[in-house]
């Protein structure tokens, strides 16, 4: 298998569902991140056209640096933020900018060093210092944030709704001032008029201004008791005091935390805050909200409770993953301890399938061993990372027999549908072997419970994710038929045993991903 082709196909593949994304959402904010997207793809096609011999070398050394390093950064900017540690996300956030020099990121930069002081007057005076000489977009973004600093979420909305750019970078900022102001039926609608452009952080942070602003304590408690925390102690206990002071459950007691936040708490936004809330009416006698809001906000919730196990997935709560994980690499050493994996003799003596000892000898048993059988590192460790992301997401979201129910089938049955394209003279004869097609069916069990999921819900963001995964089933299909010795038959199988299981079995839900299978055409025996 060449390792280089392999990567330069792999990274091509992330890059133009990237592309896809970022128009599919159509955000004018992505502009710079889609053009580095399509320079990489670009980059990458001229490399396998003109035969360059490190296609992938060429590749990653665009993309990490591009996509991997900045991201990072990102990431880490925002979680710094989202704990309390804003110096840590401004130092972050400088570093995303020198590696992604977007103006978007310089302007994100700006605004997470003025946002590092932790007194808001001192944090409002410091954004609005930035404003002199700024374009009218990048000005209204200073402005709203140092009047969210202030706590004076009227002029918050107003400034965001005058500038429509403005307004599309700060769109979850503009839902939370109408939770703020009491807005909550308004606030419902502009969730549900931009879902399908929120992402991320914004997304869930969204979500989050719903449930709370409109009493839904239960749905806030769920978003926010994670493994890993999005946000710090204080602010996680704040927002599960808002909800469930507009929850009406236990209103005395819900009333009294709320005091006290507003009476003890060091921080003085918090305080303002919790006063702020105290001196409102009840969500009820806010505002009603209208049967479509009360819709929305139940179909949220729902997917949120179907979700929930998914926050979940550690390798030591997947035994049938592991124990998969753990049967490969033993088959993996077994190879390597016989000389070496690439060579067809030792793959066939280990139990490789070859249609002669199949249907000649009858060892129908290879059907089972050549799925724990790689050819060579590249291989092998493409598949037990697939399948470590793959059937842990499966097997939290299905069950563990399921799972295991599910990969078998999928492997055997694509095995046996090779097997019978080539007995057929469809497919050359040829060495199979490899995890991939069983780890194609999971794939395929994914793909089947997102149908589902949009089918049940006819939500747009399960529409979004049906329609990121059919993306990837299309780029896999151009992987399958780029990369010499790769088996379409083989993950097309799979695929179709797993989708077709999973439709049969039920799930609670999954996620998505690529995999390869290997096929050498080579003649073992005659």
């Amino acid at each position: 298998m060449d390792l280089q082709l392999l990567i330069a196909v792999n990274i091509m593949v992330i890059s133009g569902l990237a592309i896809v994304l970022g128009l599919l959402q159509r955000a004018k904010h992505q502009g710079w991140l889609i053009a580095v997207h399509a320079a990489i793809l670009a980059a990458g096609a001229l490399a396998l056209a003109l035969g360059w011999s490190q296609p992938g070398t060429i590749v990653a050394g665009l993309f990490i640096p591009l996509i991997i390093v900045p991201g990072t950064f990102t990431w880490l900017a925002t979680r710094r933020s989202n704990m309390g540690e804003n110096q840590a996300a401004a130092h972050y956030s400088r570093w995303a900018a020198v590696f992604h020099p977007s103006p978007n990121a310089r302007l994100t930069a700006k605004l997470a060093q003025a946002q590092a002081h932790d007194d808001p007057d001192q944090r409002a005076a410091a954004l609005r210092s930035l404003t002199e000489g700024m374009p009218p977009t990048q000005k209204a973004v200073s402005e709203a944030l140092a009047s969210r600093a202030e706590g004076r979420w009227g002029d918050v909305l107003g400034i965001i709704r005058s500038d429509a750019t403005a307004g599309e970078l700060l769109r979850g900022l503009e839902i939370r001032a109408l939770g703020e102001l009491g807005r909550v039926d308004e606030m419902v609608g502009v969730y549900t008029d931009n879902k399908t452009r929120l992402q991320g952080t914004d997304l869930r942070n969204s979500q989050l201004f719903v449930f709370a602003f409109c009493g839904r304590d239960r749905a806030v408690e769920l978003l926010l008791d994670t493994k890993r925390p999005v946000f710090d102690a204080p602010t996680v206990a704040y927002w599960k005091t808002i909800a469930a002071f507009y929850s009406g459950n236990n209103r005395d007691r819900a009333r009294a935390a709320l005091e006290n936040l507003a009476a003890a708490d060091e921080r003085p936004l918090t305080r303002a805050a919790a006063a702020r809330h105290l001196s409102q009416a009840p969500v009820t006698e806010r505002g009603v909200l209208s049967a479509a809001s009360q819709a929305e906000i139940d179909a949220l919730e729902t997917r949120l409770v179907r979700d929930a196990p998914l926050r979940d997935m550690r390798l030591r709560r997947c035994p049938v993953t592991l124990a998969l994980l753990i049967a490969n690499s033993a088959m993996f050493a077994l190879e390597a301890s016989r000389g070496d994996a690439e060579d067809l003799q030792t793959l066939f003596d280990l139990g490789a399938l070859w249609p002669p000892a199949v249907l000649q000898l009858g060892q129908w048993w290879r059907l089972a061993t050549a799925l724990f059988l790689h050819f060579g590192w590249a291989h092998f460790m493409i598949n037990m990372l697939s399948l470590m992301a793959l059937g842990r997401f499966v097997e939290t979201a299905f069950g563990s027999l399921r799972m295991l129910v599910i990969y078998v089938i999928a492997g055997l049955g694509s095995m046996a549908s090779v097997l019978g394209l080539m007995h057929t003279g469809m497919i050359e004869p040829s060495i199979l072997v490899g995890a991939s097609g069983a780890i194609m069916g999971l794939f395929g069990a994914i793909v089947a419970r997102q149908l589902r999921n949009w089918m049940n819900s006819r939500d747009v963001l399960d529409r979004r994710g049906l329609i990121a995964l059919s993306v990837i089933m299309a780029v896999q299909v151009a992987a399958d038929f780029s990369i010499p010795n790769v088996s379409f038959a083989g993950h097309a199988s799979g695929f179709a045993f797993g989708f077709i299981m999973a439709l049969g079995l039920g799930s609670l839900m999954p996620k998505a991903g690529v995999i390869k299978t290997m096929k050498r055409s080579d003649r073992l025996v005659d």
